[in-house]
């Protein structure tokens, strides 16, 4: 569970969507570093399926307004 003081929503995060979150927290991180830290901490192989799961859960913490994209 996640309570965004910004918006006064209260969010149910998956395991992965918090681990994201946290990790972007501390830093700016691309979608190969994410995936280097949530996916083989699961030790799942890094795939194009993996990836396709990152990128949805950016999309939607994106969406919910809890992180911004930033492209260089």
């Amino acid at each position: 569970m996640l309570y965004d003081t910004a918006s006064g929503d209260t969010h149910h995060l998956t395991p992965a969507a918090f681990q994201i979150l946290s990790l972007l927290h501390n830093a700016p991180r691309t979608q190969e570093e994410l995936a280097r830290c949530v996916l083989l901490s699961d030790v799942t192989t890094v795939d194009d399926e993996s990836l396709a799961m990152i990128d949805a859960t950016l999309a939607h913490l994106e969406q919910l307004g809890l992180i911004e994209s930033i492209n260089h």
